[in-house]
């Protein structure tokens, strides 16, 4: 009984953001539990989408189990970039459960994660 409760699920998590935003370094930390093959559960995904692939967006938003959305909350060009297909996103995927990260918080110069909140318009 015990081995059913805990078997391993199968998941895929769409990681997209800016670029710059940190989704790679997000990998490679997680690379770092030897019980977890990034690359077996996460699709990369850079924004700025041009609008020929908004279609193909449809397809993979349709075949994962979860989203993570990161943006660099050092950089405020990028969350206002981030911002936009924030909105975008949820405009049209408007069932769609999104997880934001405010990456990059151990910088300085680094919004905090209320204010990033704020300028995502997540408020």
């Amino acid at each position: 009984m015990g081995s059913k409760l805990f078997k391993k699920k199968e998941f895929k998590i769409l990681l997209l953001g800016i670029s710059k935003s940190g989704k790679i370094s997000i990998l490679e930390n997680l690379n770092q539990d030897k019980n977890i093959d990034p690359l077996n559960y996460f699709i990369i995904w850079t924004y700025k989408t041009p609008e020929r692939l908004r279609g193909v967006m449809k397809t993979i938003y349709s075949n994962v189990d979860g989203t993570i959305f990161v943006v660099d909350s050092s950089d405020l060009d990028k969350i206002e970039d981030g911002a936009e297909e924030l909105a975008k996103l949820s405009a049209e995927f408007n069932n769609l459960v999104i997880l934001v990260m405010a990456n990059k918080q151990d910088l300085k110069e680094a919004l905090p994660s209320d204010k990033v909140s704020e300028k995502l318009g997540m408020n």
